[in-house]
């Protein structure tokens, strides 16, 4: 909640509305809980119901799309001819896209750490990635709030105001 937010809400003028309200609020609380375990509940019978035949459609749409795939590369020329990269049949386009270029290492024999080794002995340090960041749970653990203050940190912990309603039963019995 914004310190706005706060600013706007109706107050209370007694401790007897601040309990009022707070047992409001768990009574709603609980049955909010409720309406959503019924829900999900529901979600989950919908989700039993029609997931044997979702998962059964994917796996033909995989197994179809596999089977047609590697056709497709084995007879590229007669399905794309010339440079064409897509075609049709009477329900569906097809074709080959580029995906993004992405960087790999040459073979087998070179590794990420041998690049960055090779790129620094030949003065490519532009190509090279330094993470400078402070350790901030280090600086947490080992220096006090003076020495952070040099370093122009400070630690800082929220306060959050909350309500949990009471074991269920107990909730009921004292709202009859």
């Amino acid at each position: 909640m914004t310190k706005n937010s706060r600013l706007k809400a109706p107050s209370l003028s007694s401790r007897i509305e601040f309990d009022r309200c707070v047992d409001d609020l768990a009574r709603t609380t609980v049955a909010l809980r409720k309406l959503e375990a019924r829900r999900d509940e529901k979600i989950q019978a919908v989700r039993a119901e029609w997931e044997p035949g979702v998962r059964e459609a994917g796996a033909r749409v995989e197994a179809l799309t596999l089977l047609v795939e590697k056709y497709a590369e084995e007879h590229r020329d007669e399905l794309l001819p010339g440079k064409a990269k897509s075609a049709e049949t009477a329900l569906a386009f097809f074709g080959f896209r580029l995906g993004q270029p992405t960087l790999k290492l040459l073979n087998r024999s070179w590794t990420w750490e041998k690049v960055v080794e090779v790129l620094d002995a030949r003065h490519l340090l532009t190509f090279i990635r330094m993470r400078r960041e402070p350790d901030k749970d280090a600086l947490k653990q080992q220096l006090d709030a003076e020495q952070l203050a040099a370093v122009g940190c400070r630690v800082d912990q929220a306060e959050t105001f909350f309500v949990e309603p009471k074991e269920q039963s107990s909730t009921e019995a004292k709202a009859s």
